[in-house]
């Protein structure tokens, strides 16, 4: 073998030695590629993962205070139904008074007279005064020892004020010094009894408590 062949033959072992190198780094090349966009993809699909949950609390938060406000919205609704409802009964009961009072007087005096015995029953004198209003006060006072003797206690002696008293009707009872009275004109017992009423006119209109909630949380 001469000197030209032997560096023919040592060039073609280095070129292949390369060439096989090249290959090796080529085929890591392409694993480490694949590697790195396998990686890319799994970050990606984890961003991905990541923002959809983010942007689900996000929307969750948002319905649920949605939902909050609409609910508020529609218990101030609600609020405004029952009180314009309530508002309106309790007109029509003082609308029926004032008419029970124009059209049915001896049914207003007997509503007066169940009014005075029982403010007369409840106070513990033996003299007392009424007060009414400058209407009943004309009504009754040319019947007033009628009156007392029908619906007054015979231990109670009652007289009538000269004083009226601005009411829309009804009958207060006092004593004479007036410090201990009864109000039993109109306005002092819708006073006393306005939440019986309106708990009432709302057993009417939504005939129990759980049925109201449940038109409101519907």
């Amino acid at each position: 073998m001469n000197e030209a062949t032997s560096v023919d033959e040592l060039k073609q072992a280095i070129l292949t030695k390369a060439h096989d190198i090249a290959a090796e780094y080529h085929e890591r090349a392409e694993q480490a590629r694949d590697n790195i966009l396998l990686e890319a993809r799994e970050r990606l699909h984890l961003r991905e993962e990541h923002e959809t949950k983010i942007g689900k609390i996000i929307a969750d938060r948002e319905y649920a205070r949605l939902i909050q406000a609409n609910e508020l919205k529609l218990h101030r609704k609600l609020d405004m139904l029952r009180w314009s409802l309530v508002e309106g009964v309790m007109k029509a009961v003082k609308d029926r008074f004032i008419r029970a009072i124009e059209n049915d007087p001896e049914g207003y005096i007997k509503v007066l007279g169940a009014w005075t015995q029982e403010a007369c029953k409840l106070l513990p004198y033996d003299k007392l005064v009424a007060e009414l209003n400058s209407r009943d006060h004309q009504l009754l006072k040319d019947h007033w020892d009628e009156f007392t003797r029908q619906y007054v206690p015979e231990s109670v002696h009652l007289k009538i004020s000269q004083t009226d008293c601005e009411t829309l009707g009804g009958i207060r009872i006092t004593t004479p010094d007036n410090l201990v009275r009864i109000d039993n004109c109109y306005e002092g017992r819708m006073q006393r009894l306005e939440a019986q009423i309106q708990q009432s006119i709302m057993q009417k209109l939504f005939s129990t408590v759980e049925q109201l909630q449940q038109i409101i949380h519907k």
